[in-house]
């Protein structure tokens, strides 16, 4: 209660006190009595009552007691005496006064805690009573609730309990610093007040052990509200067992039950995360999480096992009740297509999962022929055959690639490349082709080398060199095409030695799968000879074929064209009359060429040039040979 509720509660009292005296009354308990209008007479005693501010509580606890002073002033004419009571707990003193005389009574404000509420504290003598109101709250209650441990705990460590004090009063609980009682008593303590909690620690089982005997904790708790607070202690290295800890509180007490549990090494359990879309003969993408459920930090394997499809081995450090997330590419080999079992395991662990693969191509590459030896400032030229022996059509890249040779036993060095060559393929699946590559070494010192040969899905290898060597280059090929099916073809073309030494090649010619034919040259340093083949054809040969002239170190390849045989009346006609035997239509073919020019004329090696496809300069060399 304010002190302006007191205020208006004393003004109260003092108004109905003159409201009587107008009225001719005479107070209660005055010495004399006046009747109305027999004048004025004054009482012979007249004890007022004001409580003096703040000598009171705003509030209190219900159930307890507490102080309140107030002033005692004689306004008669004569001294006496009166009970001065307090309306709360009965507590009264005698006062005796002069007239005019004032002194102060302190009196005890004594409840019970059915007094709880908003109540009138009243001072009175027999002639006057002032009062104020006064708060009296209800007493706190504490209720202690545990919330939460941190078990499983592992031997040798700290047990810790958290737990809510809830006071359900009105009155805050205060706080004590200690116990209340005797120590030396064999009751002691006796949790009374409410700033205080008790709590023991003790081995469950068939006799019981106790681990932390009775400790006590201070506690203030506003009222009406809750506190949150933990405790804790170190636990023995004894093994697995349960201890039970008990919190009392002055009204009501709470336990729980911990496990204590042995200390583990590192122990790694696994679980399968995200799979990815997998193809065979490529990386499959698995995300797998690993847990620690040991007590210590540790390293270990993880392996995850695709069975025939592939497997891969990834270490994987986690502290105690850490999980990693690792993301991981499992290798896949071709031929794995369709279900398989994805199994990640540990040492402690380990989950499995199915895994489907779908069909992929698969590019086999077969090294058909190169150029080696050659000499600097040129480039190794590879043949290489391509066949798609996946599932599905595909595309992918075929590299050749000419690097040192690293020993064996060394596994740190990355061997250098001196040149590479690349081109990108399409096939479907069973189907075959031949790329040509061609890779450029420029000054690379004299020396065997390493050719790789890789298509991303298989790789073939071939040692190859730069040396000191002739290079018989081709270059200049005319012919007669084209030509009727029976016809010869005749082939001229040009061969010089453009490497580094003399050198002795074969020369081959061929037409397609019609005709071949084969001369051996000998040739200086930047020496240069013509070469000259005749090849004849069948009357079954008409069609498109490809013209082939390749020495050891170069090739060039065109397409030629080899027409229908003309029939025997054709060439009859044609003559003019003539007797058909053939020397017409020479005759003629020559007439209408260029006089001027040599060998087929002007019109025939135009024709046959126009008609050639492309020129691809390359050496072979037969490893069959």
């Amino acid at each position: 209660m304010t002190g302006e509720t007191a205020r208006r509660a004393h003004e109260t009292t003092r108004s109905r006190r003159e409201l009587l005296q107008q009225l001719g009354v005479a107070a209660v308990g005055a010495g004399a009595v006046t009747t109305a209008g027999s004048g004025t007479a004054r009482a012979a005693s007249e004890f007022d009552v004001e409580i003096v501010e703040n000598s009171y509580p705003e509030e209190m606890v219900a159930g307890e007691a507490e102080t309140i002073t107030a002033r005692i002033t004689n306004t008669g004419d004569r001294k006496d005496s009166q009970v001065i009571r307090v309306n709360f707990g009965g507590d009264q003193e005698p006062v005796e006064l002069p007239p005019d005389e004032s002194t102060t009574v302190d009196l005890t404000i004594d409840t019970s805690e059915r007094d709880a509420g908003n109540n009138l504290v009243e001072v009175s003598s027999d002639d006057d009573e002032d009062g104020v109101r006064v708060d009296m709250l209800t007493p706190p209650y504490v209720v202690v609730e545990v919330v939460g441990t941190n078990e499983p705990v592992v031997e040798g460590r700290d047990i810790e309990v958290t737990f809510d004090t809830h006071n359900t009063g009105e009155a805050d609980t205060g706080m004590v610093e200690s116990p209340p009682g005797d120590p030396e008593d064999d009751d002691y303590p006796i949790v009374e007040d409410k700033g205080l909690l008790v709590w023991k620690a003790e081995e469950k089982g068939t006799f019981t052990r106790t681990i932390v005997d009775e400790e006590f904790e201070s506690i203030s708790v506003a009222g009406e509200s809750t506190s949150t607070q933990s405790i804790s202690f170190e636990t023995e290295a004894k093994g697995e067992r349960t201890i039970v800890v008990t919190i009392a509180g002055a009204d009501e007490t709470d336990s729980v039950e911990v496990q204590v549990v042995e200390e583990l090494p590192p122990t790694f359990e696994v679980e399968i995360g995200e799979i990815g879309d997998g193809k065979e003969g490529e990386d499959l993408e698995v995300t797998v999480d690993v847990t620690n459920v040991g007590h210590s930090e540790g390293t270990k394997e993880v392996t995850l096992d695709l069975g025939r499809a592939g497997s891969t081995t990834v270490e994987v450090t986690a502290g105690e009740a850490e999980t990693v997330t690792e993301t991981v590419n499992v290798p896949t080999v071709h031929g794995s297509a369709g279900e398989n079992t994805l199994t990640v395991r540990t040492e402690n662990d380990e989950v499995s999962e199915t895994v489907e693969l779908a069909e992929n191509s698969f590019f086999e590459v077969d090294l058909l022929s190169h150029n080696s030896p050659i000499p600097q400032e040129f480039a190794f030229e590879f043949e290489v055959g391509v066949t798609n022996s996946g599932g599905v059509a595909g595309q992918g890249t075929v590299e050749a690639i000419v690097q040192e040779i690293i020993p064996e036993d060394d596994e740190e060095t990355e061997p250098q490349q001196i040149g590479s060559a690349s081109a990108n393929v399409e096939l479907d699946s069973g189907a075959s082709t031949t790329v040509d590559l061609a890779a450029d070494v420029g000054t690379a010192e004299f020396d065997t080398y390493e050719a790789v040969i890789d298509s991303g899905d298989q790789t073939v290898t071939q040692e190859v060199e730069v040396a000191e060597t002739g290079y018989i280059d081709v270059s200049d090929v005319t012919l007669n095409t084209p030509v009727a099916a029976g016809e010869d073809v005749e082939v001229t073309t040009t061969l010089t030695n453009v490497g580094s030494a003399s050198t002795t090649e074969t020369l081959s010619v061929s037409v397609g799968d019609v005709a071949e034919q084969s001369s051996e040259v000998v040739l200086d340093v930047d020496e240069s000879t013509e070469e000259s083949f005749t090849l004849g054809t069948a009357g079954g040969d008409a069609g498109e074929h490809t013209l082939r002239v390749a020495t050891e170190s170069a090739s060039t390849t065109q397409q030629i064209t080899i027409n229908e045989a003309q029939s025997d009346d054709g060439g009859g006609d044609g003559d003019g009359g003539g007797d058909g035997d053939g020397d017409g239509e020479d005759n003629s073919a020559v007439e209408e060429s260029d006089d001027s020019a040599p060998g087929f004329g002007v019109g025939t090696a135009i024709a046959s040039l126009g008609g050639a496809g492309y020129l691809l300069k390359r050496r072979l060399t037969d490893d069959d040979e």
